[in-house]
């Protein structure tokens, strides 16, 4: 059997390459950028976005939560700290947040209105997939900052 490159070209029958183009960046900050991909379109409304960490970070200060929609978190590369914190709190304190380290290609669902930051990448190998409903970026985020 020929094994043929994995390129467009010869893929293109089948299916579409998933990878990162920068037409594709819908958001940027000083440590990630946030591609959303569209590589599924279907009628249950959900968005797969890529999450490139450019810069290490120390801490995090700044949570979201999501009242509508749960949210898939799954490292491709390089672990990661993922800070949480319960959703019956309205105002954050460091003593709420409860931190994991998750490794590549084991995830997480987090529930709705559970507090999450950005996950914190332990290597210099970086980048993860997350997963959740359509429109979720302008519809249903609530921030608050960790004092």
């Amino acid at each position: 059997m020929e094994i043929k490159e994995f390129n467009k070209q010869n893929l293109k029958k089948f299916g579409n390459i998933i990878d990162i183009d920068e037409e594709l960046c819908e958001a940027k900050m000083d440590n990630f950028k946030y591609y959303l991909t569209g590589i599924m379109k279907n009628e249950a409304g959900i968005t797969i976005g890529l999450l490139d960490v450019i810069k290490k970070v120390n801490g995090t200060g700044s949570f979201e939560r999501h009242h509508f929609t749960e949210e898939v978190i799954m490292p491709l590369k390089g672990e990661a700290l993922l800070h949480l914190a319960e959703p019956e709190k309205s105002s954050l304190i460091i003593n709420d947040i409860s931190t994991f380290r998750i490794k590549p290609g084991t995830g997480v669902k987090l529930y709705k209105d559970v507090w999450h930051a950005i996950p914190v990448i332990e290597s210099d190998k970086h980048f993860l997939c997350l997963i959740l409903k359509n429109k979720t970026e302008e519809e249903d985020v609530e921030f608050t900052e960790c004092k």
